[in-house]
């Protein structure tokens, strides 16, 4: 450990009461009282020295697991990102010597800090076995995933602000400051908007009309190519081929299953495929995708869907891909589609002709 951060360290154990003092001014009526928000100080300062101690074992002397409802997980998580705020204002008035042309050590400390209390969030989630009321359990993961993706984000958001306000700080650290805070707010606003579709799609029903999905498929394609990526893709299927579905909803479909794809390979080779299925009475999609180049479209759909994992776990997901995963079951059920996947290959939809049927 650097001289200068043991230094930090010091200056911040030696203001312990301070702190936690601090802490409990931005927690208001939060229900951690002061021994537990001093014992966690103590486990997140030894963490900090160099010895850290398993976040459970600190839970279980401050909240032990019959304790540990959705209102104890809400006061947790929300006393993290308060403590944050507090590391953050002491790390300002600390007077360190800053180097021109050198990172400021308290960025590099808080940065520290912000690591580990992310870490705990996430294991904190791990840890609690409880399921928010009300909520079914794909609801539940997206909810867990936005608490701790947001928690980092304002985390990051409120060091990032805090150390713009460093007077000598020089232009080069001032622009990666605003970086953080552009990209964090960004990535908050994102997460919105996708909460705010999903409030929406409960509230929706599928608008059936006469729709050439060709065209759908191409309009989506294009949009995607205008944003410069790695990825090549082809379409093959008939130059018309019309259903009754919803035009809006199967466009936003595809557009979030092609996130995923794009997701899953940063570079690589993109194959949309469709066409109707008349003895079934269905109409079908087919995305399959390779690293290495177009991929061969000669496996027959059975051979698929023998292999098919019918359903994806959103645990350990960030909020961003659970939101868009959730988003696509919600808005598959609304298309009465069956959706097959098999990671990193390829993804199969199959759709009613009629959204009516």
């Amino acid at each position: 450990m650097q001289l200068a951060f043991k230094e930090i360290l010091s200056y911040i154990t030696s203001r312990q009461k301070v702190i936690v003092d601090a802490w409990q001014q931005r927690c208001g009526h939060n229900s951690m009282n002061d021994l537990q928000r001093d014992d966690l100080l103590k486990g997140l300062l030894e963490h900090l020295s160099g010895t850290p101690v398993p976040l459970a074992s600190i839970l279980q002397r401050i909240i032990p697991v019959e304790k540990r409802d959705a209102d104890a997980l809400q006061s947790f998580v929300q006393s993290l990102h308060y403590l944050q705020g507090v590391f953050s204002y002491e790390l300002e008035q600390y007077q360190s010597t800053v180097i021109p042309g050198e990172p400021d050590l308290r960025w590099m400390f808080n940065q520290k800090i912000t690591q580990v209390l992310n870490e705990w969030t996430r294991e904190s989630l791990r840890l609690w076995p409880v399921r928010i009321p009300g909520l079914n359990e794909a609801q539940t993961e997206v909810l867990r995933s936005f608490i701790h993706d947001t928690r980092g984000n304002l985390g990051a958001i409120t060091g990032a602000a805090t150390l713009l306000t460093i007077p000598n700080s020089d232009e080069a650290q001032r622009n990666i400051f605003a970086g953080i805070l552009n990209r964090n707010v960004k990535d908050i606003q994102f997460v919105l908007n996708e909460l705010l579709e999903i409030s929406d799609l409960s509230r929706e029903k599928g608008i059936s009309t006469s729709v050439n999905v060709a065209q759908v498929f191409q309009e989506v394609i294009d949009e995607t190519q205008t944003i410069p990526s790695n990825h090549q893709i082809q379409i093959q299927g008939p130059a018309q081929l019309m259903v009754e579905t919803d035009r809006d909803k199967l466009r936003n479909l595809m557009q979030r299953l092609l996130r995923v794809i794009m997701e899953q390979i940063p570079k690589g080779f993109i194959t949309l495929s469709y066409d109707l299925s008349p003895e079934e009475k269905t109409w079908f999609v087919t995305f399959q995708y390779s690293e290495s180049g177009f991929p061969d479209l000669k496996q027959p759909r059975e051979y698929l869907l023998k292999k098919a994992l019918a359903d994806v776990s959103l645990k350990s997901m960030s909020a961003r891909q659970g939101l868009n995963w959730y988003l696509i079951r919600q808005v598959g059920l609304l298309l009465k589609v069956s959706l097959f996947v098999e990671a990193n290959q390829w993804i199969y939809v199959k759709f009613p002709e009629r959204l009516s049927d």
